[in-house]
């Protein structure tokens, strides 16, 4: 501080690759082989599947082009989770899963679509997006059932279309209730809640 004037060298993130596939928390995952840290941006790259089954507490954690986010628990919080155009996120949970931090009514994180994702929903499963959604890329959510619902805190940013398909019940929109468009076409109570 030097009169009432603080100074810091900036702190820029560094980029970090996968070199194999693996789990998120992995050091052997990532191509500085150390585990994810709050400085640095992880890029999934091509061929790679990345498996998150808890908090990944990286920065920010892109599916590049080629590459496979997969969420492998029922609650992961990722602070900014981008796919690029052809990368890919996918879910390994059985039953209802939610993807960013639902307690954070405050300061929620992001999902950054780039290019489109699908997500394939079970009878009675629900889909939590407790994140911001942003990007052009279009969200498909395809239900195979009754009672499955895609329950989205914000996307109000989002440029893309949340497709609702299938049987499943409905699309609530919860915390901001603001969206771009949505596609209601499933052939079950097919209904949007606020």
């Amino acid at each position: 501080w030097y009169e009432g004037i603080g100074y810091a060298l900036p702190v820029v993130a560094l980029e970090i690759d996968s070199v194999q596939t693996g789990n998120a928390q992995t050091a052997s995952t990532w191509s500085n082989n150390q585990p994810p840290s709050s400085t640095n941006n992880y890029n999934v790259v091509a061929s790679h599947l990345v498996t998150v089954d808890q908090p990944f507490t990286g920065k920010r954690l892109t599916a590049q082009s080629g590459g496979t986010v997969n969420i492998g628990a029922s609650q992961v919080d990722i602070r900014y989770l981008k796919v690029a155009l052809g990368g890919s996120l996918t879910e390994s949970v059985s039953g209802s899963w939610t993807l960013g931090d639902q307690n954070a009514s405050l300061s929620l994180g992001f999902l950054e679509l780039e290019g489109d994702v699908i997500f394939n929903a079970d009878p009675g499963e629900q889909l939590t997006l407790a994140l911001s959604v942003l990007g052009p890329g279009n969200l498909d959510y395809n239900s195979n059932g009754a009672g499955s619902e895609l329950i989205i805190a914000d996307a109000q940013d989002h440029a893309g279309t949340i497709r609702f398909n299938g049987t499943g019940d409905g699309v609530r929109m919860v915390h901001t209730r603001l969206f771009g468009r949505v596609e209601m076409t499933s052939t079950g109570s097919n209904r949007l809640v606020f």
